[in-house]
C-alpha cells in the first residue's frame, strides 16, 4: 500500500497579498504559494486555514494547528510552546492611513491622541504603539480584516487604520481603487516573516529551509514574489 503523505496544518490571518481568503475565486497569496511549493518538493502536504489571531492562539494551545504562516517569533513572545521559524521569505511593515479629508502627516502615533484607530485583532505594533495606547486617549477598535478596517474608515466610524504596508497597497489598488485614503505614517521597524512551527514540528525546519534555498537558486521565489507584489491591476 502507498504511504500517505505527511500533512502540516497551519493557521494564517487573511492579509493579501501575503495570504488570501479561501473563496472559490481567490488565489493562495505569496506566503501560501511559497510553502505549498516547498512542501511539494518534500513530498508533503501543506494546509493553511484562515483564522483571526486570537483563534490561532487558541488552536495552537489545543493542538489543532502546528504552525503559523507568514509569521515571526516576535509576534508570539507570550506563547509558552517551543517554536522555531524557517528562513524568512520577506519582510513586513505597517502604515497608518486616514481619510484624505482629515489626513495630515504625523511624526508619531501619539499625535492621534483623542482619535479612534482600527487595528487587526490580536496584533501588537512597534514604535511604542502599546505605550501610546496606554498613556494617551488613543482608542483602539479591533477588526478581523483590512477590508473591514478600510470600510469603517470610509464610513467615518474610525479616524485612522493601521495596516500591513503591502496589504494597504493591494486593497487600495483593487477593492478600494480611487478611495480618498492617504498614508500619514510609516512604522520604522520591519519584521522578517516565514513559517513558524511549534512543538515537534520544529524538526522539519532544516528540510523546509533546504527547499527554500533551492527555490531561491532556481528563481521560484522571485517569480512568486513578482506574481503577487507586481501583478497588473485590472480596473
Amino acid at each position: 500500500m502507498p504511504v500517505p503523505q505527511q500533512t502540516l496544518v497551519t493557521g494564517a490571518t487573511v492579509t493579501p497579498p501575503w495570504f488570501m481568503d479561501e473563496t472559490p475565486l481567490a488565489t493562495d497569496g505569496y506566503c501560501k504559494a511559497v510553502f505549498k511549493e516547498a512542501f511539494s518538493r518534500l513530498d508533503m502536504l501543506f494546509v493553511a486555514i484562515p483564522m483571526s489571531k486570537p483563534r490561532i492562539d487558541q488552536s495552537l494551545t489545543s493542538g489543532k494547528i502546528e504552525g503559523v504562516l507568514c509569521s515571526s517569533p516576535k509576534w508570539y513572545q507570550n506563547n509558552q510552546l517551543p517554536m522555531a521559524a524557517t528562513l524568512p521569505i520577506a519582510s513586513a511593515s505597517n502604515v497608518i492611513l486616514m481619510n484624505k479629508a482629515n489626513a495630515a502627516a504625523i511624526s508619531s502615533p501619539d499625535e492621534l491622541s483623542g482619535k479612534t484607530i482600527a487595528t487587526i485583532i490580536g496584533f501588537q505594533y512597534n514604535d511604542s504603539y502599546q505605550d501610546i495606547f496606554k498613556h494617551t486617549d488613543l482608542r483602539r477598535k479591533d477588526v478581523t480584516t483590512g477590508t473591514s478596517a478600510l470600510q469603517m474608515l470610509l464610513a467615518g466610524r474610525v479616524d485612522a487604520v493601521i495596516l500591513d504596508r503591502s496589504e494597504a497597497k493591494w486593497l487600495l489598488e483593487r477593492e478600494f481603487a480611487g478611495a480618498p485614503v492617504e498614508e500619514v505614517y510609516a512604522f520604522s521597524e520591519s519584521t522578517d516573516i516565514g513559517l513558524l512551527l511549534f512543538g515537534g514540528k520544529q524538526r522539519l525546519i532544516p528540510l523546509i529551509n533546504n527547499a527554500l534555498k533551492e527555490m531561491q537558486r532556481d528563481g521560484t521565489l522571485e517569480h512568486l514574489k513578482a506574481s503577487y507584489f507586481n501583478p497588473p491591476v485590472e480596473h
